[in-house]
């Protein structure tokens, strides 16, 4: 969609939309580990941190860049404020009775996905493992829109929206009172 960009020569401007799909069951993230071992039974005098998910977010970001490699081989990051629209497809339990199984998967109802992994932590394992991948750095997203859903096949849906900054030139008179009236 063509947007008007404010400024001297008036040119028209197509924002960037972006979308990636990642198979598999969605993931949280989980709260990094202490560790302290000593010697003897005494305790060291210091503590190790670490994160047990390095390998799970190297395996996602060598996905997503053969991805982009393969499918779109000139994509550079996004370097501008952004939206994301992140979805989270679960896989139905076993357990779950047949009722709610045909329900979800004959009648396209969308079925909320209201239990463990909270939300919050799954949006921010994407964000961090996509960090310097899809947008250079994760403060360019300003706007999310998530959401956690029953799904016959697992995956996680990610679209970026390339959203647009306001011409400063053109309002930087204003505030200052030279602008044109």
């Amino acid at each position: 969609m063509p947007v008007t960009q404010n400024s001297k020569n008036s040119r028209v401007r197509r924002l960037r939309t972006f979308e990636i799909e990642i198979p598999g069951n969605p993931i949280a993230k989980t709260r990094p580990r202490f560790v302290s071992r000593g010697r003897d039974g005494q305790p060291l005098p210091f503590v190790k941190t670490y994160d047990d998910q390095d390998k799970i977010k190297k395996d996602l970001q060598k996905f997503v860049q053969w991805t982009l490699k393969k499918d779109y081989p000139f994509f550079k990051p996004f370097d501008c404020p952004i939206h994301l629209t992140i979805t989270f497809r679960s896989p139905v339990q076993n357990a779950a009775p047949k009722c709610k199984k045909r329900a979800l998967f004959e009648q396209k109802i969308t079925w909320y996905h209201a239990k463990m992994p909270d939300l919050s932590n799954m949006i921010k394992f994407y964000e961090d493992c996509l960090n310097g991948i899809l947008w250079e750095d994760d403060r360019l997203i300003v706007e999310i829109y998530s959401f956690k859903i029953y799904a016959e096949t697992p995956g996680t849906l990610i679209i970026i929206n390339e959203l647009e900054q306001p011409d400063w030139e053109f309002w930087k008179g204003y505030f200052t009172g030279k602008g044109k009236k």
